[in-house]
């Protein structure tokens, strides 16, 4: 699979071939819009021949996960059917690919480092406003990865660039419409990216899905977009 990349040296375009990708998300997938839009990609990727997991951030019971998780991992062809929790400091024991539920961010760095993925995916989703969203938690840890990986791949290689995998955002759930109904649902919970800005760099050891406090949301499942 082909991914193009821009540079922001003198906008430079860089095509890299991808055939390990993490696609990260905030939940197990539910029969909801986004969640059925994000199984199509899932699907549509293992088609183009990438190697996929899924790492979701927080842990959805069982009766909700929408396909199960063990049909998931069959379609992502993975050894392990169950859901394999990131520890916060150990390499998880399945390896890729398979269908990971976030932990601690070492740990996840160390998911990165020892599964070498060439690309992560991963959707822009604030129904968790004003904490942080997934991507505000990922981004700054994939590329502490990075810049580990480069200065490590310089000293070693007289120079050479690079280190860690590219990221992609998904923003097909990030539009006017879906913040226009936001307001109007949760009127109490007025959106406040200074507080998430605050959790921009978090403790690499924290677990970001123990704390989590989604918005009530009444009208999610009969208006998906």
């Amino acid at each position: 699979m082909q991914v193009t990349a821009r540079s922001g040296r003198a906008g430079s375009v860089h095509c890299h071939t991808a055939t390990r990708v993490l696609v990260a998300h905030e939940q197990h997938l539910q029969a909801v819009g986004s969640d059925a839009r994000l199984l199509l990609l899932l699907q549509q990727l293992r088609q183009l021949g990438a190697s996929v997991s899924l790492l979701v951030r927080a842990a959805t019971r069982a009766a909700r996960r929408q396909p199960p998780t063990h049909e998931i991992a069959r379609l992502l062809g993975a050894a392990n059917l169950s859901a394999v929790p990131l520890g916060r400091g150990g390499v998880p024991v399945a390896r890729a690919p398979a269908v990971y539920e976030m932990g601690g961010g070492r740990a996840f760095q160390q998911l990165l480092r020892h599964e070498q993925f060439d690309l992560v995916l991963v959707g822009l989703w604030f129904w968790y406003d004003p904490q942080p969203s997934f991507a505000e938690m990922l981004v700054p840890l994939v590329a502490g990865v990075a810049r580990r990986d480069g200065d490590e791949a310089r000293a070693g290689a007289g120079g050479a660039t690079g280190g860690g995998p590219l990221v992609a955002l998904l923003c097909d759930d990030a539009h006017s419409e879906r913040a226009a109904r936001l307001q109007h649902e949760v009127p109490a919970w007025p959106p406040s990216r200074g507080r998430a800005a605050a959790n921009l760099n978090p403790d690499p050891d924290s677990t970001p899905s123990s704390n989590l406090h989604p918005k009530p949301s009444p009208n999610r499942k009969t208006q998906p977009l």
